[in-house]
This record gives C-alpha cells, sequence and structure tokens, in this order.
C-alpha cells in the first residue's frame, strides 16, 4: 500500500510537478495552464466515486464524514445512525425532507428504521432496535460566485463549533463548498493551498467550471488579505 502511494506520488510530481503552492502564487498559477493540467490528469486517474464517504479532518472536527446521497434512503439513515452525529448538514440546494424520505410526514418508517421530524427544533430522532438518537439538521445552498462560495464555506465551517462529529450530505454540485472549506483551513494555517489533492482526496464528481471557481476563489481570498493587511499598516 507504501509503495502504491509513493508511486502515485511520483507519477503526479513527473507530471504535475509541485501543487502545493503558497497563497501568494493563487495570482500566478490562475493564469497559467496549470488549471487545465490538473484537471485532466484528474480525469484521467481519478475514479469518481457515485456514493463516496470521506473522513475530514482538522477544524472541520475530528471525525466528520462526507457523503453523497446514497440509492436508498434507509441506507443513508443507517448510515446515520452508525455514524452517530451531532448533525447532519446538506449542502445541496435541491435537497428538501422529501429527498430524506420524510415526504411531507412527521413520521416514517423504513425497514428496521423509524424516523421522527421535529420541525419547531430542526431535529429528527433515529430510533432502530430499541436505541433512538437524536440529530439536528441544516441546510446550505450552493453558491456559483468566488465571493458567494467564500462566504457560504465559512458558514459551513462554524457549523462544526463545538461539535463533534458531522455528517455532510452533499453532490457534485456542492462539492466546491466542501473542497474550499478544507483550503481556506490550511490557507489560515500555513497560507499554502493545494486544490489538486483536496480534490483527489474527496473523489467526487467536479466540472473544470468548479475547478476553475476553486481557484478563483482563492485568489479573492488573497485579494481580500492583501487589503486588510494594507489597512492596518
Amino acid at each position: 500500500e507504501l509503495y502504491i502511494l509513493l508511486h502515485q506520488l511520483l507519477v503526479e510530481q513527473h507530471h504535475l510537478g509541485n501543487t502545493d503552492l503558497h497563497l501568494a502564487d493563487s495570482q500566478e498559477e490562475s493564469k497559467s495552464t496549470r488549471i487545465q493540467r490538473e484537471f485532466d490528469f484528474l480525469q484521467k486517474t481519478v475514479k469518481h466515486e457515485v456514493h463516496a464517504s470521506v473522513t475530514l479532518t482538522g477544524g472541520c472536527g475530528p471525525t466528520t464524514v462526507c457523503l453523497t446521497p446514497v440509492e436508498k434512503v434507509e441506507n443513508f439513515w443507517t448510515k446515520v445512525f452508525v455514524e452517530n452525529p451531532d448533525l447532519i448538514i446538506s449542502c445541496d440546494k435541491t435537497k428538501s425532507l422529501k429527498d430524506f424520505g420524510l415526504a411531507g410526514k412527521l413520521k416514517q418508517i423504513l425497514g428496521e428504521t423509524s424516523l421522527e421530524w421535529k420541525p419547531d427544533a430542526n431535529l429528527i430522532k433515529i430510533r432502530k432496535n430499541n436505541t433512538t438518537r437524536t440529530v439536528a439538521i441544516t441546510f446550505l445552498e450552493t453558491m456559483r460566485s468566488a465571493e458567494d462560495l467564500i462566504q457560504i464555506s465559512n458558514i459551513f465551517r462554524q457549523s462544526f463549533e463545538n461539535l463533534s462529529r458531522v455528517v455532510v450530505v452533499t453532490s457534485w454540485e456542492s462539492v466546491t463548498m466542501v473542497a474550499l472549506s478544507q483550503l481556506i483551513e490550511r490557507i489560515e494555517s500555513e497560507s499554502k493551498f493545494d486544490i489538486f489533492r483536496i480534490v483527489r482526496d474527496l473523489k467526487l464528481f467536479i466540472t473544470m467550471e468548479q475547478y476553475e471557481l476553486l481557484y478563483k476563489c482563492l485568489l479573492h481570498h488573497n485579494h481580500e488579505a492583501n487589503l486588510y493587511a494594507n489597512s492596518i499598516c
């Protein structure tokens, strides 16, 4: 397994060069052919998972699970029950309680799992095998402009405060928000970023437009940081 990882890193280094960059490089790199090279390499080498499960680390909680919607609603709630999160964040603006199997009902039975929706408190009670677990749920909308995406990514990261475990329900439409939250977190701690590896590790489908948008977001973030630094000088 270690050999495979080392081989993968060497192949990436050979084709792409160094992808771990400083924030100051964001303006230069956003104008280069690097974006196209990285995206093309991702398309050729990364197998996009239809129902991926990814563990995010760092400020977004010690064990945050990122899930794409599963084929069966019952399977999703079984996964949630096992993870026992404090919060579910749905990142896709097309998502609704109907997508989670409630379909306008306050109670629903899905095989061995029963759900009870508490709309006044945004809570869902999950019962399985005589065990009850309560989880909060919140919805975030996908954004397409760099400014809005940065703002919603910050809200996304703030949602993790004082929580130990969060399940994030996402899709290809909103994977940029998840990726950007990881990028900004590292930028704030190290002033470095690696868009290629963030997207590669998520293994979720992403379009060229979304990939370019991540670079635009970092360029905007760098611009705002420079304005702030100049204002306090």
